[in-house]
Parts: C-alpha cells; structure tokens; sequence
C-alpha cells in the first residue's frame, strides 16, 4: 500500500501536545462512521486519546503495539510506565475488540498484562519485488538503519564489535536513521571514543530512491537489537536480498533461520564479529537468495 493507493484515503489530521504527549484533534468525526479502528505503537497518549473515544462510540478498536509490551520495554523508565498504566494503558489494553502481534511469542506479553481477548498472530506485511534488488555491494559498506536508540537497537554492541576488529578486516560501516532522544549523538561519542571516524558514519534518515540505494548498494545489512520483535527495516533488507545479520533476540530470527535466510548473531560483541566477517565471504550471496 502505498500512498497513491486509490483504495485508501489519507486523512491528516492537527495535534496537540509534543512528543509522544500528542493527541489529533477532530478525529471524532471520523470515528463517527468508522467500523472498525486501528491503533499502533503503546504508551502514547494519542492512543489512549483515540481509543477512550472509540470505546465511548462503541466503535471495536484492534490495538497493535509493535512490540510495546515487550518484558524489557517495560523494564525501562518502570516507575513511569506502572504510572501510566494504572492512569492510562490498563483501560486501551482491556477496552480492546482484539490485538494484534507478529510472533507466536509475544502472546504471553499481551496475557501477561491481564488482557483475556482474543490475539492475531500475523506479521508485518511488506511488498517485496518480483526479483533481488541486491547489486552484490558495490557500495562496500555495511548498512544498519533504524531508531538511534542505544540500548535497544545494540547500536554499542557493533561499535564495540567493529572496535575489536584487525583495521584490515574492519568494514566500513554507514548508519541511517531518526534520533530518539540524544541518541545520534551518543552514537558519534562511541565511534569517537572507540577511534572509529574513518570507518563508521553517523547518518540522518533517507528515504524514496536514496534509502532504495543505500540498501541495494550495501555489503551486508546489520540488525544488533537486545531485543526486537521483527524491525521493519529487516524485511526491507531481506525483501532486496541483501545479507543480513540479525541477533537471536529478535522474534523473526528463529522464522529466518529455519530457512538459513540471514547471519544470526547472539547480542554480544564477539558473536556480531563473527557474523560480520561471514557476511564478507563467499557465502553471503547464498544466504541473502534465501532470505528473499
């Protein structure tokens, strides 16, 4: 779906409020002659917002959290997230028609917050081209791209990585992506701190052909999350047959590597290093072909 799609129409809408403390204004309306209302992500006010609105129109609600209630999601800013719950979170998640996740895991997250309704399990849906649009590399780096969250994406985790590694067998690295929090900067103190300049660039977000060619271009597709249910940017990487490298704490690792459709790292330095210099030989291609 994209957003030329006639079969959709796209409705932006006015906020209030800043960062994740934003809610649409005049969406009752919409509501007004809606069957059926989806919500993405947790934690955001615009959700609670919606769905309070949604429950006192009788309208069914699907929430889709997106790996939200994820045991170490929750674990961060704890004190603040009970707090929201018992205010907030507690009433979208049990006032929901259904919700909606991607992997057989993450139904004992959704029980695990009282929710007794029924759960959809299906993943993320992503168009993907009739053949690979992998050129082999010619880029010569490898690509991550993503959320500059530290913690979460392992973005430490590969600095440390390509820090441990003979100059002569480090590849260059290009990361893309939003900042989240002071995150970028973070970021660019660890290559410093590391002495890594030459070899890694810390990058804004690209999209439409530049993001298109950032990915074919690339050696290999790194993905070093603590933790993950899926991460949309892998599916793009996977669905452009570039070789991917993915830790074994992301929910879609076990569904790749069944097939052996990507490098499968555990998150830690020493295993994303190893990944890393498999994703440089010969047998790169072989596994990026059945990953797509």
């Amino acid at each position: 779906m994209t957003a030329q799609d006639e079969r959709v129409s796209y409705v932006p809408l006015p906020h209030r409020g800043r960062g994740r403390l934003r809610w649409p204004v005049g969406i009752e309306e919409h509501l007004a002659w809606a069957d059926v209302v989806h919500l993405h992500s947790a934690w955001v006010a615009h959700n609670a917002f919606v769905g309070r609105r949604a429950r006192a129109l009788r309208k069914p609600y699907v929430l889709v959290p997106h790996g939200g209630y994820e045991p170490n999601v929750l674990r961060r800013r704890a004190f603040a997230k009970r707090a929201w719950w018992r205010l907030v979170e507690a009433s979208l998640v049990h006032g929901a028609a259904t919700v909606h996740v991607f992997f057989e895991g993450e139904v004992r997250h959704v029980r695990h917050l009282g929710f007794e309704g029924p759960v959809i399990i299906a993943p993320n849906g992503i168009d993907v081209p009739p053949h690979p649009l992998w050129d082999g590399g010619t880029g010569g780096y490898v690509l991550w791209m993503g959320r500059y969250d530290v913690e979460h994406k392992g973005l430490d985790l590969l600095v440390e990585a390509l820090a441990s590694l003979p100059a002569t067998q480090r590849p260059r690295v290009r990361l893309h992506g939003k900042d989240f929090g002071s995150g970028r900067e973070a970021v660019k103190e660890l290559v410093r701190d590391a002495g890594l300049e030459r070899w890694v660039e810390v990058l804004g977000p690209v999209y439409g052909t530049e993001k298109e060619s950032a990915l074919v271009r690339a050696k290999a597709f790194v993905y070093p999350s603590r933790w993950e249910a899926q991460g949309l940017a892998v599916l793009e990487a996977l669905s452009a047959g570039v070789p991917c490298i993915v830790t074994s704490t992301m929910m879609i690792a076990a569904e790749i590597s069944q097939v052996g459709g990507a490098f499968v790292a555990d998150p830690i330095p020493k295993s994303i290093v190893q990944a890393l210099l498999l994703s440089a030989g010969r047998g790169a291609a072989s596994v990026a072909a059945r990953g797509y």
